[in-house]
């Protein structure tokens, strides 16, 4: 970073931090006037059993959020849990499954743990509360689709799954169902079974819980995330000391960017009722693990760079006319501690930004790693958690009005679900679980779902029919396939590579390399398949071809030239294998030009120091 860009950054972070201090300062002089609602909710709690006896508990404020934006017969959000099974199953014998599993189900102390499966939201004294439905069946909750010839491929049930949450619940019944569809997929016999819930039930975490125990977990296992705090006294200090700038920063990014234009943002208003979905192809969970370890990141941080760099791809492919160097979205967190095994909402949001403007998919990685890990080591968690719950204690018609959400196009969920080999339903082994989730309310106008099971993961995009039609949804999860296989090849996770530029910032030792390009860290395009075996480099007069598909989304330049067959080596590293090795490209990509042919990046081949080969001092400088 250059002085000059540490002084904007500076001049930037002040900004947001004078801008979140204006805006606590209005945040004071407003409370005082919701004081009298927060009295007002535990008097209306008090109330009920003795003016309506006829309802259940008052609806938490995490989940209120949800329910407090709903109109009549309008659900504004709802999430799928879509589970493929293989084989058929009994209608009459599922229907036992779930009232053993889910409705009869009681907790240590006797009580029903999911009751919500038997009640709906209703208002009272301007507030949501539970109510039992009259006359409960399982039969009006649990649907089959009888025409065994509806679902023959992904493309079919991903249909399905974009009907089903484009529509809203029937008025005066739990807010859920299940939908089953037997077909043949493939070729071969399965189920698909559709759990769709309202978000005012049931979370990501809930909804996993509840199938576990519909696959006959007794004692499901709970996400545990456990509390981090600064293990010295000058840490605490240091801590205690940056919250209230951390803070005001944070509420400063949040106001910017909810008075800031983004592509895909829209207006709750213009929102179309019809949403398109595309789920993502499987991408080897192998994949994430090997760029991981490779690049010494998170799980997760990987992840989130392959929505980044689709995000990126699609947009240089759709050549939209707004230029964005990030985009922002909201992601859900989950909140520390155990996560209960009930009909709940545990979980926060953190506003983070996708570093769209990068070009190099590799730079891209660090970028967006950079990104979530800051969020880690603030208080956005915390403040998001209590957000929702100062949001969800409002009467309801004030709920309608602040919760909006303007300040980002994207909402964004990780699920990781795990994996084992006894998940059955009925006999018939579970084969993929994925989820994906539509919010009507906000200016969120696609949602990103990522879910991870067994050995596979998928990135599902939904978005409102406004914002994007079904071919754009599909090209843009495409895009998401495409960078994974490019950060694989810049990990060196292909054997026949024909990439230029990348392998240099790779950080590869030497032993995991070939002869051929040993010290080099450059793969040459310009081979034969006879001069790749015998590893003999063509002259730089035999031409150059036109390179591989693989090579151009990744280089922006048609050829490379050749320099002179000098490296630079020292004559005691030189092999006769290596003489050819250090050449470089004579036209820098954004990818080489950050991939080790800067002098300070090179590798010892190229005449840098040696110092800055290693990966952990490149992931320093970056």
């Amino acid at each position: 970073m250059t002085p000059r860009e540490w002084v904007c950054l500076q001049l930037w972070k002040l900004y947001l931090t004078l801008l979140g201090l204006s805006v606590s300062l209005i945040s004071l002089i407003i409370l005082p006037f919701f004081i009298p609602t927060l009295i007002w909710r535990s008097i209306a709690k008090g109330l009920r059993p003795f003016l309506r006896p006829d309802l259940d508990d008052i609806v938490a404020c995490t989940s209120s959020v949800f329910a407090q934006v709903d109109g009549p017969g309008d659900a504004k959000s709802a999430a799928i849990l879509q589970i493929t099974l293989q084989g058929h199953i009994n209608y009459d014998e599922f229907l036992t499954l779930l009232h053993d599993k889910w409705i009869s189900c009681q907790d240590s102390r006797g009580k029903p743990r999911y009751p919500e499966f038997r009640q709906f939201i209703t208002s009272w004294l301007g507030y949501k509360f539970w109510k039992w439905e009259e006359n409960f069946s399982l039969c009006d909750h649990v649907h089959v689709i009888s025409d065994h010839n509806i679902v023959k491929s992904s493309a079919d049930i991903a249909k399905i799954g974009a009907c089903l949450i484009s529509r809203s619940f029937p008025e005066k019944k739990s807010p859920w169902d299940v939908t089953l569809v037997p077909g043949r997929v493939n070729g071969e016999m399965s189920t698909v079974l559709y759990l769709r819930t309202h978000h005012s039930i049931a979370d990501g975490s809930t909804v996993a819980l509840l199938f576990q125990r519909m696959c006959g977990e007794d004692n499901p296992t709970r996400l545990i995330v456990r509390t981090t705090s600064p293990r010295t006294f000058t840490d605490r200090v240091k801590s205690w000391g940056k919250f209230p700038f951390q803070v005001f920063h944070i509420l400063g990014e949040i106001a910017h960017a909810s008075g800031t234009p983004a592509l895909w943002k829209i207006p709750e208003g213009k929102k179309s009722p019809n949403w398109c979905l595309a789920m993502g192809k499987e991408i080897p969970v192998s994949t994430i693990i090997r760029i991981k370890n490779h690049f010494k990141m998170p799980f997760s941080s990987v992840v989130y760079a392959l929505v980044a760099g689709g995000i990126h791809r699609f947009i240089e492919k759709e050549k939209t006319s707004m230029i964005l160097n990030q985009l922002r979205t909201v992601v859900a967190v989950p909140v520390e501690g155990t996560h209960p095994d009930r009909m709940c909402n545990k979980f926060s949001f953190v506003l983070v930004s996708y570093p769209i403007g990068i070009r190099d998919s590799v730079e891209r990685l660090y970028a967006t790693h950079r990104n979530f890990v800051s969020q880690q080591n603030s208080p956005a968690a915390l403040m998001g958690y209590l957000g929702f719950i100062l949001l969800g204690s409002h009467f309801n018609f004030v709920g309608k009005l602040v919760n909006v959400y303007p300040m980002s196009p994207l909402a964004t969920s990780y699920f990781p679900f795990g994996y084992n080999p006894d998940w059955k339903v009925q006999a018939c082994q579970v084969s993929k679980v994925s989820f994906y989730m539509r919010l009507q309310q906000g200016h969120q106008g696609g949602i990103i779902t990522i879910c991870s099971m067994k050995n596979v993961l998928n990135v599902n995009l939904l978005f409102n029919a406004n914002v994007m039609s079904q071919l754009e949804v599909e090209k843009l999860a495409g895009c998401v396939e495409e960078e994974a296989k490019a950060l694989l090849y810049a990990a060196g996770g292909v054997e026949d590579k024909k990439i230029i530029g990348y392998f240099a910032y790779s950080g590869l030792r030497l032993a995991t390399r070939t002869p051929a390009f040993a010290y080099s860290g450059l793969r040459l395009a310009t081979r034969t398949p006879a001069s790749r075996k015998s590893r003999v480099l063509r002259p730089p007069e035999a031409g150059v071809r036109t390179p591989s598909p693989e090579f151009s989304y990744l280089c922006d330049r048609k050829f490379c030239v050749l320099r002179p067959p000098y490296s630079g080596l020292r004559p005691a590293m030189r092999t006769p294998a290596s003489a050819y090795s250090g050449l470089r490209l004579a036209t820098c990509t954004p990818a080489s030009a950050y991939s080790g042919l800067q002098k300070k990046l090179r590798t010892p081949a190229s005449g840098g120091r040696s110092t800055y080969s290693k990966p952990g001092v490149l992931r320093s400088m970056i």
